[in-house]
């Protein structure tokens, strides 16, 4: 109810109608705060308004009142869950592409967004009717793109100015959709701004921090009114508030939210797959620089050599493909970190970027 009274009712909420409270209203009321009139269509000074007094930014919400607009007078669940099912299809293929661009392959890929595709959480983000699918798809494709350019600066492949124009406009409808997304990308940016220092790309990072705070100071002066949400509103405030509290349970509540993430994600085997997935990498550590085990299959027989690789010169070497999943666990595991820190309680909503 509250979405659609944002995206269509002039007045914000029908629960500050005078005489509603502890009184019958008539089904007209709701009918006109949830649908969008016909006079109304496509009027986006209503949303825009709306979420000045509202918490959050107002780009979801002109989706919302767009899909409505085409419908004037008419409500349904559809109009709200559509837009959603558009955002999780677009989250599917861009995780597939993420994939494809580290491992290099296809089945492996198609996997891996099949399992986020057909989870409870992706579900759940379809049906619930908040800008969360959309912060979900921007996420993905922010660190698709940091993936991509990556893998472009390792092959030499000269960047365009468009990879940095894409920067910008994702960042920036990211941010105008959900403020979390700024949470999500000081760290995605931040790992990605070591990486080109570490590079010495001084070109490449000039344009770079250009495009990303050139997208900071787009959305702001979109919407002047994000500064008063995110310092003084009454979830900035809370936020800030804990996160210089020590006694907010921070433990307890990140137990939650892993039991969150494993329930959406793993139907509750988070703990299982983890434990199976820590033993195989030490079976790979101990195969690649003590025993190294090598199989060989000659003349229909399977031969298993066992080397002990002491005499050869030793070393670490990690790979481009390892690093980056590496830097986006990491980026994974700071974004869980601070919202479990922030947020004022743990709900899946928080996390479904993740």
């Amino acid at each position: 109810m509250f979405t659609y009274e944002l995206a269509n009712y002039p007045n914000s909420f029908i629960a500050q109608t005078p005489g509603f409270m502890e009184s019958w209203q008539p089904g007209t009321l709701y009918h006109e705060a949830l649908s969008v009139d016909p006079t109304e269509r496509f009027d986006y000074s209503i949303p825009y308004h709306n979420q000045e007094i509202d918490v959050h930014p107002p780009l979801y919400y002109f989706v919302i009142h767009t899909i409505c607009s085409l419908f004037p007078g008419f409500f349904s669940k559809w109009l709200g869950i559509i837009p959603n099912l558009i955002f999780c299809a677009l989250t599917t293929f861009f995780l597939y592409l993420l994939a494809l661009k580290i491992s290099n392959k296809p089945y492996l890929s198609l996997f891996i967004s099949a399992v986020w595709a057909f989870s409870i959480g992706a579900t759940t983000s379809a049906l619930f009717i908040r800008m969360y699918a959309m912060l979900t798809f921007f996420c993905v494709l922010l660190a698709y793109l940091h993936v991509k350019t990556t893998y472009q600066i390792f092959d030499r492949t000269p960047l365009k100015n468009r990879t940095f124009i894409l920067f910008g406009l994702c960042t920036m409808l990211g941010i105008l959709t959900q403020y979390y997304f700024l949470i999500f990308c000081f760290f995605l940016c931040g790992v990605f701004f070591l990486f080109l220092l570490i590079k010495k790309q001084w070109k490449i990072l000039r344009a770079y921090v250009l495009a990303e705070f050139g997208a900071i100071l787009a959305s702001v002066l979109f919407f002047p009114r994000m500064i008063f949400h995110l310092f003084q509103g009454t979830r900035g405030s809370e936020a800030l508030l804990n996160l210089g509290n020590n006694s907010n349970g921070f433990q307890e509540h990140l137990s939650e939210v892993f039991s969150i993430i494993s329930q959406a994600l793993m139907n509750g085997w988070l703990k299982e797959i983890f434990i199976l997935g820590l033993v195989i990498f030490i079976i790979y550590l101990i195969n690649q620089y003590f025993l190294h085990i090598t199989v060989q299959c000659a003349d229909k027989n399977l031969r298993i050599y066992f080397h002990r690789p002491f005499d050869q010169p030793s070393g670490l070497t990690i790979s481009l493909e390892a690093g980056t999943v590496f830097c986006l666990t990491a980026v994974s595991l700071g974004y869980i970190l601070f919202i479990v820190k922030i947020a004022p309680y743990q709900t899946i909503r928080y996390y479904m970027c993740i």
